[in-house]
């Protein structure tokens, strides 16, 4: 059996071809969801999520 160094390993995610990128349309993948909200959360200020929640 081999053994694997933990910080060494790969990390490596697989998408489905038939998604869209949640950056250029709609994604039923739950990374890309989360990515997108990660992405949204850092780039705005809370003023403009309380903004945004209010619509």
């Amino acid at each position: 059996m081999n053994k694997i160094d933990k910080t060494q390993q790969n990390v490596f995610t697989t998408t489905d071809p038939n998604c869209q990128d949640t950056l250029f349309g709609q994604s039923t993948a739950l990374h890309g969801q989360m990515a997108f909200v990660w992405l949204l959360s850092d780039a705005l200020q809370e003023y403009d999520i309380k903004q945004l929640h209010a619509l």
